[in-house]
């Protein structure tokens, strides 16, 4: 079966596929919400040169399917870096997605980070989109980090952090409850 005939019969789940050359080599690893539409695609006519030389380059489609796109995600960074494919410009210099890390000490600090200590800090992501990133940096930050950026320790500091929070859902109660004192 040609790489074309499997690529039109993958499934149509969320996964990683792993292209290889006739000697098996894995030259490209890529991610995809629908696996038979992503490869597929690369089939089409009107394509760059790069995907041109790849596409030339395909014996055959391996692929994993995944629970979700954020198992994908995962998947496809961890393979990348076990095979180094040829193909995969993004990921090959040893770099990772982004995450965010919250240590645990008294005064916790929030950050974007590349790599999992063993710290027994908190991580969240990996973050595929760097603006995503931000803006879960900027609302933790926002609501959690008030507190210990005025030196707030312990119970004093969930207070501060509740008191923020009340209060913008207090203005916005108050806001609805004046519209609709203004509609009577």
């Amino acid at each position: 079966m040609s790489a074309k005939d499997q690529a039109h019969a993958l499934p149509e789940n969320s996964g990683i596929y792993m292209m290889k050359d006739a000697s098996d080599t894995v030259i490209y690893v890529g991610k995809a919400k629908n696996l038979r539409r992503r490869v597929s695609s690369y089939f089409l006519s009107g394509r760059d040169a790069k995907t041109s030389a790849l596409v030339s380059k395909i014996d055959h489609i391996d692929y994993i399917i995944t629970g979700n796109e954020y198992e994908a995600l995962v998947l496809e960074n961890n393979l990348i870096k076990k095979y180094n494919p040829h193909y995969n410009i993004l990921l090959k210099d040893g770099k990772s997605y982004p995450m965010i890390k919250i240590t645990k000490e008294d005064f916790p600090r929030v950050f974007k980070t590349r790599r999992i200590l063993p710290d027994g800090a908190d991580y969240f992501g990996p973050f595929s989109q760097g603006k995503q990133l931000e803006t879960y940096l900027e609302l933790i930050r926002a609501g959690y980090i008030s507190g210990s950026a005025m030196g707030i320790s312990g119970s004093a500091r969930v207070r501060v952090f509740t008191t923020t929070s009340t209060s913008a859902s207090v203005h916005a109660s108050g806001a609805s409850h004046r519209k609709s004192t203004v509609r009577r």
